[in-house]
């Protein structure tokens, strides 16, 4: 189900626009909802790049780690890191050039301008790298039940709630700023996203990406991305088995398999530890494209 907005759009497409996220603009989404004051909207295989300017605040949740590279305002793009289970806030009437080369998954909160009023005041300039477990447990909630297709009112306002919640001075902390992401560690994310039907083991990836040792690189990327490389790759790996079985006629044991997974139960178990749900309800979601 395609989402749009009635009336002003929260994004307009910038003056060199690109806009690349599987669907026809970013007002669109797979799955989208009004609340109070804006939209909700849930796009499972990210943005890989736009250039936008906003009318509303927007509020993005990120549900898997990745590196984007952000212009804000006509300056100069700059790499930043985005952490495991982070969102981040921008103003409205910002310009927003953005560009992911890694796999995503987010949802986006957008709020009129003094359509509510703790708005204005909380979200004044641009903040990254927020945590608060409060919003990834609920966004990790909606994005069940937008998966089997059973959204209901009260977990997309929990999702926006969680997020002014989080937005308050005692709410969630600013991680500190670490620079430009390190080269090895981008390609660390390439090499496991490119072996996830092998069985790599950190040595070899941190081999590969250019690490010293398998040690050296479990300390860089933990501290960077909030996990450790095992859980991006189990993450990467139900991440894409889902899209799978969204999407193509492959049994579930063939799924396992092409995603490196040891069996079927082992993905099932994934599935139903980080999804909430296993596969094969998963394949019943009225937003399968088979």
């Amino acid at each position: 189900m395609a989402a749009t907005f009635d009336g002003q759009e929260a994004f307009s497409e910038g003056p060199v626009a690109d806009v690349r996220s599987g669907h026809a603009t970013l007002s669109e989404a797979p799955w989208g909802a009004r609340h109070a004051s804006g939209q909700i909207l849930y796009y499972p295989e990210g943005i890989s790049a736009a250039n936008l300017v906003l009318h509303h605040h927007l509020i993005g949740v990120e549900l898997l780690p990745h590196f984007v590279s952000v212009g804000l305002d006509g300056g100069n793009a700059a790499r930043t890191i985005v952490p495991s289970a982070s969102f981040y806030v921008v103003p409205a009437g910002a310009q927003v050039v953005i560009r992911k080369s890694h796999v995503s998954e987010h949802f986006l909160i957008t709020v009129e301008p003094a359509g509510r009023p703790d708005a204005d005041a909380q979200i004044t300039f641009m903040r990254e790298q927020l945590r608060n477990p409060e919003l990834t447990r609920a966004a990790l909630r909606l994005r069940r039940e937008v998966l089997l297709n059973q959204p209901t009112e009260r977990p997309t306002a929990d999702v926006v709630d969680a997020a002014f919640r989080a937005l308050r001075p005692t709410g969630a902390g600013m991680r500190p700023m670490v620079g430009a992401p390190d080269a090895r560690v981008l390609r660390a994310l390439e090499v496991a996203a490119e072996g996830l039907s092998r069985k790599l083991s950190v040595e070899q990836v941190a081999t590969e990406a250019g690490f010293g040792s398998g040690v050296r690189l479990a300390h860089v990327f933990s501290a960077l991305l909030g996990i450790s490389l095992h859980q991006y790759v189990m993450q990467l790996r139900v991440h894409r088995a889902r899209a799978l079985l969204l999407e193509s006629d492959m049994s579930i044991a063939e799924v396992a398999y092409d995603t490196g997974f040891s069996s079927q139960a082992h993905m099932t178990e994934s599935f139903r530890r980080r999804v909430g749900t296993s596969p094969a309800r998963l394949r019943l979601s009225p937003l399968a494209e088979r």
